[in-house]
């Protein structure tokens, strides 16, 4: 079965990564579950705005 959304759901310039051991698992989670956290910090951060 074949979906069709009208748009590109591709993302330009993203890439994907083949988890390939525990560690290499292990380090993508840490990324994972961190990387809310660093929100505030980024440069396209405004407080009070919602995503």
């Amino acid at each position: 079965m074949e979906l069709k959304a009208g748009i590109s759901l591709w993302q330009r310039l993203y890439h994907y990564h083949v988890i390939r051991n525990e560690k290499d698992y292990e380090r993508v989670w840490n990324y994972i579950d961190t990387n809310l956290f660093k929100w505030e910090q980024d440069r396209y951060y405004c407080k009070g705005e919602s995503l």
